[in-house]
């Protein structure tokens, strides 16, 4: 049985994604919450979005990191936090955030 896997390169890039970008793009609902105030890093920034029905009150984003303050769970990167928040597979996930790559890039060729 041959096993497939997506180029190395592509991985790398769809999970250096911009996170913010992605909560924008695949999110029914993003918001800031402008009301938060960092305690450690100034860039920090907490998000309520809204997935799939489901909700997120807040979602802590930091450079290319990211950590659910509520239910105590993190990572890194646009894979992970797409896994996450979708509760889709790492295989799902690539090619979902592949296809946004693709849309970006064709919006930014415009």
């Amino acid at each position: 049985m041959q096993t497939r896997s997506f180029p190395v390169d592509l991985v790398n890039r769809v999970r250096n994604l911009n996170l913010v970008d992605v909560l924008n793009a695949l999110c029914t609902y993003c918001s800031q919450d402008r009301t938060y105030e960092p305690k450690k890093n100034p860039d920090s920034k907490v998000f309520i979005v809204e997935v799939n029905g489901k909700r997120f009150n807040n979602l802590l984003i930091t450079g290319d990191r990211w950590f659910d303050l509520e239910a105590k769970k993190g990572g890194g990167g646009a894979i992970d936090l797409v896994m996450y928040l979708r509760q889709i597979s790492f295989v799902q996930a690539v090619k979902l955030l592949s296809l946004l790559e693709k849309e970006k890039a064709e919006e930014d060729d415009l």
